[in-house]
């Protein structure tokens, strides 16, 4: 758990200027736009635990995004379904602003007071955590290795920091080539 005063802590930044390129997968039938959800139900790793402030999730690459959301069910995965992959897009979006996030990676971890465990410990912890960084209200979110890729990268990014100045979509997962690479890199068949 974050230490008493965390939220107070001189936190070890990333910044990520203004129209730099995040990606997220998302439900294909809710349409690009559908991609900007801030979720705040507090089932996820950074949620914020008492469900008032929604989070979204992003892949500092396409890498992160799948690895994230396609390949985040389980530990070992040896397939998925070809049904996964047409459910899903993938948008890149852009910010209005820069970007500044509490760096959960490499010495960002010690300069932040805590270790690896955060982004693999039970959702109930990392959410304290979470919370706390939220409660400073400096920082736009949390950057942090891939649970199950820790050479890919990920943010959350919390509601009401930032505008979306742009989103595209790639298409459907199962249209774009680059997916069935990343699966093939992770041993994934689909099916």
């Amino acid at each position: 758990m974050p230490p008493d005063g965390y939220k107070d802590h001189n936190f070890d930044t990333l910044t990520f200027p203004a129209g730099t390129p995040f990606y997220r997968s998302y439900l294909y039938s809710r349409g690009v736009h559908g991609a900007v959800y801030y979720g705040s139900g507090a089932n996820c790793r950074f949620d914020d635990p008492a469900m008032n402030l929604g989070v979204m999730y992003l892949g500092v690459s396409m890498n992160a995004s799948i690895v994230e959301t396609v390949l985040h069910g389980k530990a070992v995965q040896s397939a998925i379904s070809l049904d996964d992959l047409v459910s899903r897009g993938m948008a890149v979006m852009t910010f209005e602003d820069d970007l500044t996030f509490v760096n959960y990676n490499g010495v960002g971890l010690s300069r932040n007071l805590t270790t690896s465990e955060v982004f693999t410990c039970q959702h109930t912890e990392s959410r304290a955590w979470s919370a706390e960084i939220m409660a400073n209200g400096n920082q736009d979110g949390i950057y942090y290795p891939c649970r199950h890729n820790n050479q890919e990268y990920s943010a959350v990014l919390f509601d009401g920091r930032t505008i979306v100045s742009q989103i595209s979509s790639m298409g459907r997962l199962d249209e774009i080539d680059k997916v069935f690479e990343i699966l093939d890199d992770h041993h994934v068949a689909v099916m």
